[in-house]
């Protein structure tokens, strides 16, 4: 081991977040290592680092593993959390998730994390996006006693539009993090007496090669929440391209209902997990809403199309009604104001 650190240097250790471990099915053989490593000189620039942690090991039975690793701000002001095969960092700036990397691979595009989402555009519901902004409110994390998870917590407040059209909308986001890879996330939308969007949720972009989708909710076709009958809950793949439809006026697509879990996978079976508290609904598409709706012509998805996936994953939506031809969502299918909406899901590394 410090061979190994002599080669990398102490600095390097420090500044670029390199983590390694040792792992024996030997509880007192491990804890002995951590006393020896911490009582030699060579180890005491990160010997406040160096802890030992429980994880899941052979036919489930625990083991103890010591590991040398660092919460710090890095040079690019981002807040990073490292386990083995696993980091995720923030941007305490913005509140958003930037990276999340399991096997060395970033499932997040871009440092697009997860973000507001609001816009849906369809020939039954027709409207204009509207110019955003999201502001950081407040940004916090904290480590738990046993060193075994994290919790970052966010609180963000959206403006979407102006003048008589404007509509302010605080949320919050929290994420607890756990040593194996999980991320937890909880978030609430609070609705106020302005309110007037069809959707609240949350959008990432996500790594090129997790084309393969798999879900079990309803399907397989498009569904929404008051059109959704003919959808049956059950087990559906098919491919982020394939969950494009024909339709003449682009717009809005792709929509799945009642939720429990999905995979977005790449072809060698690398990518995501996630599985929902209760139900939640999400669209996976090469183009976002905005864009499709101001393309006009279904057949020009082409010019449009993005390499990296936009995963809508969504508390609610208003139904989409007869709006194209008649009324509007039945009450009973609006977002109401002066309320609060909450999910949760839970990310995992879909190995």
């Amino acid at each position: 081991l410090k061979n190994y650190m002599e080669r990398i240097g102490i600095r390097r250790i420090l500044e670029e977040h390199i983590d390694f471990g040792v792992i024996s099915p030997y509880r007192a053989q491990v804890h002995y290592l951590r006393h020896l490593l911490k009582k030699e000189p060579f180890f005491r620039p990160c010997r406040r680092l160096i802890t030992v942690h429980t994880v899941d090991g052979f036919q489930g039975q625990e083991r103890d593993v010591i590991m040398i690793s660092l919460v710090r701000a890095n040079e690019k002001g981002q807040i990073g959390f490292r386990a083995p095969g696993f980091f995720i960092a923030f941007n305490p700036e913005t509140g958003k998730m930037v990276s999340l990397r399991y096997a060395g691979t970033d499932m997040i595009y871009n440092k697009e994390g997860f973000d507001f989402n609001w816009f849906r555009a369809m020939d039954n519901d027709k409207r204009d996006y509207l110019p955003t902004t999201v502001k950081k409110q407040a940004f916090d994390w904290k480590q738990a006693t046993d060193k075994k998870s994290v919790t970052i917590t966010t609180s963000l407040e959206a403006t979407v539009g102006s003048g008589t059209q404007k509509v302010v909308l605080p949320f919050d986001v929290t994420y607890t993090v756990y040593a194996n890879g999980t991320v937890d996330v909880d978030a609430t939308f609070k609705a106020g007496n302005d309110f007037n969007l069809p959707r609240l949720g949350l959008q990432v972009a996500l790594n090129p090669t997790l084309e393969q989708v798999e879900w079990y909710g309803r399907g397989p076709i498009e569904n929404y929440w008051d059109r959704k009958n003919a959808a049956y809950v059950g087990l559906y793949k098919n491919t982020v391209t394939g969950m494009e439809e024909a339709y003449v006026r682009a717009q809005s697509m792709g929509n799945r209902d009642d939720v429990r879990w999905l995979t977005l996978k790449s072809l060698d079976n690398q990518g995501i997990r996630i599985t929902s508290k209760d139900h939640l609904n999400f669209s996976a598409l090469h183009f976002t809403d905005p864009e499709l709706w101001e393309l006009t012509y279904g057949h020009d998805l082409d010019n449009i199309r993005r390499a990296e996936v936009i995963l809508n994953l969504d508390c609610i939506q208003r139904g989409i009604g007869n709006g194209s031809c008649g009324p509007g969502p039945r009450p009973h299918y609006e977002i109401e104001k002066n309320k609060n909406y909450s999910y949760s899901f839970r990310i995992e590394n879909a190995k």
